[in-house]
């Protein structure tokens, strides 16, 4: 056993060595939970546990510092936060980029979430994203934990500035009870809105600060409330005479709750954390059973590497899941590997890094020119060199997923599609119209303006991406395609109480620009997702007046009717299936990728949308369907699969990746054809 764990409860001191041992249990929960999430449900409360010692350790370091001169204080106390958190948070940013320009195809989204985990806004920008940290996807990311260090890294800015207002950080005499005062003043509308919000804005509440501001202000009040003077009070007392082995088997009991119960989990998560820690520094420390198991020197040497422990846990986990998987065999195998690179971490990296005699002026500067040079340098290999880094198929993974960029053209996801405010701006809508129109690839037109075909909808819009360069080369035909995710055509007016109100903008732009372009012989086709209780009759009659619409200008429109749609056991349809794609790291892909249904219950949930679209082409003339379901699922089979033979044709459960989208376009074609819309 190293000698600096025994050490450390030798050399105490004030400090208290069993905190170490309560982050070994924080990090044993959260790894255990990110190996398999049923083995331990709530596992993930291991961060709250960090939030409550974190608070409690920081406002024992500033009491231990008095300043009489802010600057000084301010920079003293950043100063040591990048000293400890820094350095092993840059060499880990570089080496896991390094690993996702490797195995990853597309890595510039998760590569940018670890430069900005470097300066603390990982968080931010996971929110912004909309992330949920409990799907699939998720897990895939490499850098999707650095959220914790940027809800730390903001708490940081805001807490020595109420230690200063306070007194605190000079000693004076009610310094203590201001700062208890501002802390809880603070704690309650931050708990307030943690309880009200997690049903409707989990995403928020779980990344940002606001919302955790509770949880560490918690550990801070324990220590102003157990080093006051009048700290032997009622309260103290009666908390001190609580049995610690209990709270422990409490709190590593709340671990085991399921996640259905999140908010009371987390209040007593840190409500017991709270009691405990009282418990432990109140009680005999030889006599009490907790604090003798929390200082044995293999917990404690597990605790002191927590934060190393932290940050490479999740990169070898998310790497084994987007390659071999995580198996009972391959357990020994990952834990090898988060040990060993956590144990160099610490050596090499973090206690090097503390021995460094550095202002905390110097530490700032020093850091800030770190972290801004390693920004630059991810940023310039993510852009130019990226693709040539990539060990694996890359075109076959662009086969098997999405699409983002139609080659030869200026068609692409980010330019021709919107989904919560992200998308193009309103303000140049012609612009992105011939943006995201993609001509004939005949350079002599028979016409001056050939046939026009457009394609809108919703994300589905994009099953038929592998269209445009299959018609463009093979038909004198310009094609357009604009979509709006999460929201179908056609619109007419701006639906009241929508919470995207410019992605609702951007389809009713979309619906009108396409009515006054059209011209004879040109076609529409909408495409959206439209399964069982996805749409009503006030689309079908939206849908009817579009359709009038194009007859007045001479243009056909055509309805693409529902493709199969597959449900994932422990996923959301709506996951990717990225993960699937067979490459030399991944030569056996999860079971999870294979997905089923019955072909008889499917055809049963689309057969009253069927009927709806099929009795409106019926009465009306420039209305057709288009039914892309027996080409994904011949008929004469019993149940549907995402893949034909031996090749995937599903990104997800309801959207085509580009082997999926060139047999629809195949079929498309043949369609036009037969209705001799195009010749």
């Amino acid at each position: 056993m190293p000698v600096d764990c025994a050490e450390r409860v030798r050399s105490a001191g004030s400090f208290r060595p069993e905190l170490d041992g309560l982050r070994t249990i924080a990090i044993g929960a959260v790894i255990v939970h990110h190996f398999n999430k049923p083995w331990i449900p709530s596992g993930y409360l291991g961060v709250d546990l960090f939030f409550v010692i974190s608070g409690y350790v920081i406002t024992a370091s500033l009491a231990r510092r008095p300043a009489t001169d802010f600057k000084d204080f301010w920079l003293g106390f950043l100063g040591r936060r990048v000293q400890r958190l820094l350095p092993a948070l840059l060499i880990f940013v570089v080496v896991v980029c390094a690993a996702a320009w490797l195995l990853y195809p597309e890595p510039g989204a998760m590569v940018g979430l670890g430069w900005r985990s470097l300066f603390g806004i990982s968080n931010i920008w996971l929110n912004k994203e909309a992330t949920d940290y409990f799907s699939r996807d998720s897990e895939f990311n490499l850098f999707t934990h650095t959220w914790s260090l940027g809800v730390e890294a903001q708490f940081y800015l805001l807490f020595p500035l109420l230690v200063w207002l306070s007194g605190f950080a000079r000693q004076q005499a009610l310094g203590a009870r201001k700062l208890s005062f501002m802390l809880g003043v603070l704690a309650i509308p931050s708990l307030a809105g943690f309880i009200h919000l997690y049903s409707s804005h989990q995403s928020t509440v779980y990344f940002m600060m606001p919302f955790r501001f509770w949880e560490l202000a918690a550990g801070c009040l324990v220590f102003l409330a157990m080093n006051s003077k009048s700290s032997q009070n009622l309260i103290t007392t009666r908390i001190s005479t609580l049995d610690s082995p209990v709270l422990l088997m409490a709190i590593t009991a709340i671990f085991f709750l399921p996640r259905s119960l999140a908010i009371p989990a987390t209040l007593a998560c840190v409500g017991l954390s709270s009691l405990l820690i009282v418990s432990l520094g109140k009680q005999g420390q030889s006599s009490d059973r907790a604090y003798r198991l929390l200082i044995l020197p293999s917990i404690l040497c597990i605790g002191m590497r927590s934060y190393s422990l932290y940050l490479w846990h999740w990169p070898v986990l998310a790497i084994s899941r987007w390659t071999i998987g995580i198996h009972w065999w391959t357990v020994p195998i990952q834990l090898g590997m988060i040990a060993s690179l956590s144990v160099a971490s610490y050596h090499w990296v973090e206690m090097p890094a503390r021995r460094l005699d550095w202002s905390g002026k110097r530490w700032l500067t020093n850091g800030l020119i770190a972290a801004i040079s390693t920004t630059a340098m991810i940023g310039m290999i993510n852009r130019y060199y990226s693709q040539y880094i990539y060990s694996g198929d890359l075109q076959k993974e662009r086969r098997e997923n999405m699409i983002g960029k139609i080659e030869s053209s200026t068609i692409s996801d980010q330019d021709c599609t919107w989904f919560q405010g992200q998308g193009p701006s309103l303000n140049t809508i012609e612009t992105t119209f011939q943006r995201c129109t993609m001509r004939p690839a005949s350079k002599a037109f028979p016409k001056k303006n050939p046939q026009h075909l457009y394609i809108i909808g919703d994300s589905h819009a994009g099953n038929y991406i592998a269209l445009l360069p299959m018609l463009s080369s093979s038909h004198d035909l310009a094609i357009t395609s604009l979509h709006v995710k999460a929201l179908p055509p056609p619109l007419f007016t701006l639906p009241k109480d929508f919470d995207r109100p410019v992605d609702a903008m951007a389809q009713l732009l979309i619906t009108r620009q396409v009515i006054e372009r059209a011209r004879a012989g040109d076609i529409i086709l909408i495409s959206r997702y439209l399964l069982e209780g996805t749409y009503s009759p006030a689309w079908v009659e939206s849908v009817k007046r579009f359709t009038e619409a194009a007859h007045t200008k001479g243009a056909s429109v055509i309805i693409s009717l529902p493709i199969p749609g597959f449900q994932r056991k422990q996923a959301n349809t709506k996951q990717s299936l990225d993960f699937c794609t067979i490459q030399w790291y991944r030569p056996h892909p999860s079971p999870e990728c294979h997905l089923r249904a019955n072909r008889m219950d499917l055809m049963k949930q689309i057969q009253p949308i069927h009927r709806a679209l099929r009795e409106l082409s019926r009465t009306t003339n420039n209305v057709k369907v288009f039914d892309p379901f027996p080409v994904l699922c011949p008929s004469g089979q019993g149940e549907c699969s995402n893949y034909l033979g031996s090749k995937r044709t599903y990104h997800d459960g309801n959207h085509l990746n580009y082997l999926g989208s060139q047999l629809v376009g195949s079929s498309f074609i043949g369609f036009l054809v037969s209705q001799q819309l195009i010749h």
